[in-house]
Formats: C-alpha cells, structure tokens, sequence
C-alpha cells in the first residue's frame, strides 16, 4: 500500500529515510527472495531483473556488446561504492528527474514490467514517468524487472551531461541513438534529456521531417531547435537559461558524434 516501501540496494531510499523525508510505516526487503530471475542479453534485449545491481550489469561484458551506450550510461551513475548496492530498478523506481537510467530508457525505447497479488502489466517508459519522484506504478505494484531494447545493427549511440563533478546531479543531460541506411540517410533517430524539467523528455523529432533525409548543417540546426521550447526550470543549480544553452550544446555535440562515429556504435 501507500505506506508500504520496497528496499533493494537502498542508495536512495536510504539516505531519504534518514532524512524523513520519507516514513514509511513497513519496510520490505526483497534481498532474500531467491526465486527472481537473473540478468539475460537477448538479440532483442537486455532484461534487467528486480535485484540487478547496477555494477553487475555496468561489469556485463555481454551487456556491453549488446547495447554499450548503457555502460557509458552507468559509469556517470553514483560512485562505484553506490553502484555496488544500488539496482536498476531501483534507480527506475526512484524516478529522479537528473537521473541517467531513467533518461537512457525512455531514449530507447524500453519499458517496465510491474507486479502485484492481481496482475502483471508492462509499461513503455514514455508513460511510465509522470514526474519528479513520480511514476507510473501503482502502491501495491513492484516493479519485477526492466527491458532495454538491443536496436537494430548501423545504430549509433551518445551519451553525456554536465554536472559540477563526477557522480553530482546532473545540470543537463542527453541521451542519443541514430540508424543510418546504407546510403547514409537517417533511418531513425531518438534524443532524450534529462535535468532540465521534472522528467526526463524526448525531443519532438516527428518522423518524415527528420527520417529519410542525409543529414546536413541545416538538418542538425533543426534538431537543435527542437529543444527550444521544452520547460526549463529555474533553481538552485542552473537558470533556466544555462540549462536551454547547454542541453543545445549537448545535442548538438552528440548528433555529430554519432554521425562521425565516435558514438558508442552497436
């Protein structure tokens, strides 16, 4: 129920029970339960069950030839020390509006699968986030594991955010994936950014204006624009304006990245 928390690695619950900022009345622990499933690389994707640390899967080497933007991902995760406690799921949990795992899943594609004494049900990641430290998943849900889609081959990967130093909320934030056709046109593209507003969020590149097109100079300032009018927000870390100024160097820096094949290429 409501007043019900599910513990895993606790990185971030935690700390947030020891600030009361949460008081949960009952504390489940799922770290005994031995019958959930391991880790499993697909040729469609990576599943990444309910206690999956964030280590063992940032240490995957199959994980990392399958889709090797979510090691790049991970490494700008917590420290070492966090991310050898701290799960996936419970990163995706949390739902922190700076965080990586959430704006990697929702760039992706990926979805959610959730379970309760009732039913299971999966959620792509679009819907799953609804806000700042607000999802989707119902009181009496536990999310059961994470689905990582492993796109197709000539897909091109970017990841990178400003934050003050390593392992500090992120300013800004952006995420990429870009499927070049043989003759160099742009098969697909997707660029999410995070940090900016109370969830992560994809840019509108609505297929037909920047599908089917080589790209150029004038093409890349298109996509760049697309970023102009998403809400950014004002506080303690950044104005508004810094975080529009650096999300539009970020895009930009990562769709020439992906273009120059210095991605992480899958």
């Amino acid at each position: 129920g409501s007043d019900t928390r599910i513990i895993a690695g606790g990185q971030t619950l935690g700390p947030m029970l020891n600030m009361r900022i949460v008081t949960p009345t009952i504390l489940v622990d799922i770290n005994r339960i031995t019958d959930l499933p391991a880790m499993t690389v697909g040729e469609q994707k990576i599943s990444t069950p309910a206690l999956a640390r964030q280590r063992e899967v940032h240490e995957s080497g199959a994980a990392a030839n399958a889709l090797p933007v979510l090691r790049k991902a991970l490494s700008h995760v917590g420290h070492f020390q966090t991310r050898t406690r701290g799960t996936i799921c419970g990163s995706i949990a949390h739902a922190d509006p700076t965080a990586e795992l959430p704006l990697l899943l929702l760039t992706l594609g990926g979805s959610v699968s959730l379970a309760s004494k009732k039913q299971r049900r999966t959620i792509g990641a679009a819907d799953f986030f609804q806000g700042a430290l607000t999802t989707a998943r119902r009181p009496e849900e536990l999310i059961v594991g994470v689905d990582w889609p492993v796109t197709p081959s000539r897909t091109r990967y970017f990841f990178e955010e400003l934050t003050v130093r390593h392992g500090h909320i992120a300013i800004s934030s952006c995420a990429a994936r870009l499927r070049l056709t043989v003759d160099g046109s742009v098969a697909d593209i997707a660029i999410g950014v995070a940090g900016i507003s109370d969830r992560p969020i994809l840019l509108p590149l609505q297929a037909g204006h920047f599908t089917g097109v080589k790209p150029d100079e004038q093409w890349l300032s298109a996509v760049i624009g697309s970023a102009e009018r998403l809400p950014y927000i004002d506080d303690l870390h950044a104005s508004a304006a810094y975080r529009k100024s650096t999300t539009a160097h970020l895009i930009g820096r990562s769709v020439r990245a992906m273009l120059n094949e210095t991605g992480n290429q899958g």
